[in-house]
């Protein structure tokens, strides 16, 4: 009788969930038409003012509504460096370069914003693979990408992640997505509810939990400060940039496949030996497994640089254009409020050096609509 009950209570659980709950026919990286108010604590972040709005269209991107009235459509790809999660929606590099481009080429030009804390080449892959079928076609890709890579391969965990199954993948990268064929509770909803807290659980302890003030970066920086050790020595990254290299050509065959044009951006950083003391203060990345050690200055400038590199590398002989970013961002607090990341300055830079790329001699180098 009991086992009666409580197989009823189950079903129709699982029916509720199920209205409650529909499963999604597409891939989503954030939750569709959403919004959030960030308040960084005054400081934390030098160079950004004020409240920053965060907010989703109804395919789940940081962006405006994708519609048939805008002529040229593009996606910037990357992490945390394209997300620019505490910096105000029309103040993020990809919202500014689609301003510009609007009036450069006097056309209403959509650039949506997929950027990801945290996700490398690997994660920007499923993107890529997932998303691009569901948009109105897209007519360039400008990617930021190494950095993640680069930190996550210093934490051992970038060869691993890539090895994983594209399933495994696409819980690591979307929020929702379509079920797939699996165990027959998998596809439940209660076991899909199961999973969340499950999983929102398991991340409270591990690594980063941003939060909207910032003030985990205070945290993050002390913990740098008090690092027991800090070393020149890098680990050996041949594996990692091979991975990585590996990567930018899949990315790449995935935008030829589709007569996409892709355009990617190396990563710059603030590290230089010119540091001064409050710059310092600013850096918290370079971190390894145990939390007490740390990576210094030059090595972490020459470990990013050797992903820059490869990624020049590569598309030099993929005949795919590059745009240096590394060598024309300046290296202090004008354009960084941390280690890699942006702030409203940097933001301006940044979108300012790719409109002068793609318009800067008089050339529309986005072919027009037909």
């Amino acid at each position: 009788m009991i086992l009666t009950c409580i197989l009823i209570i189950i079903c129709v659980s699982e029916i509720t969930l199920c209205f409650t709950f529909p499963t999604p026919n597409k891939y989503y990286l954030w939750l569709p038409s959403w919004k959030a108010i960030f308040k960084p604590y005054p400081g934390i972040m030098p160079g950004v003012t004020g409240n920053v709005v965060f907010k989703t269209n109804s395919e789940g991107v940081r962006g405006d509504e994708l519609t048939d009235k805008q002529r040229i459509k593009i996606l910037a790809v990357g992490g945390s460096t394209t997300e620019c999660l505490y910096i105000d929606q029309q103040k993020t590099w990809p919202y500014i370069l689609q301003n510009n481009l609007s009036s450069a080429y006097r056309q209403d030009v959509w650039v949506g914003n997929i950027g990801r804390s945290g996700l490398s080449t690997t994660g920007n892959l499923i993107e890529l693979k997932y998303l691009l079928p569901q948009y109105r076609k897209i007519d360039l890709i400008i990617a930021l990408v190494g950095f993640n890579d680069f930190q996550s391969a210093l934490l051992n965990t970038f060869i691993q992640n890539n090895l994983k199954s594209d399933r495994e993948k696409i819980e690591m990268v979307f929020v929702k997505h379509p079920s797939r064929i699996g165990r027959f509770y998998e596809n439940s909803a209660l076991w899909k509810i199961m999973q969340k807290f499950i999983n929102y659980y398991s991340r409270r302890n591990k690594g980063i939990v941003e939060d909207t003030a910032g003030s985990w970066y205070i945290g993050a920086r002390n913990a740098r400060k008090r690092a027991s050790q800090t070393s020149n020595n890098l680990p050996d990254l041949t594996s990692s940039l091979t991975v990585f290299e590996n990567n930018i050509n899949e990315m790449i065959d995935l935008a030829k496949e589709r007569s996409i044009r892709i355009i990617f951006l190396t990563q710059p950083y603030i590290w230089n030996k010119n540091l001064t003391p409050a710059e310092k203060d600013l850096l918290w990345f370079g971190f390894t497994d145990d939390k007490k050690n740390y990576y210094s200055v030059a090595a972490l400038a020459n470990g990013l640089k050797k992903f820059n590199l490869r990624l020049a590398e590569v598309c030099k002989r993929r005949n795919v254009e590059c745009i240096d970013l590394e060598s024309i961002i300046p290296q202090d607090t004008s354009v960084f409020y941390d280690d890699v990341h942006f702030n409203e300055g940097g933001c301006l830079k940044v979108a300012d050096v790719v409109t002068g790329y793609l318009v800067g001699r008089g050339e529309n180098k986005i072919p027009a609509p037909i």
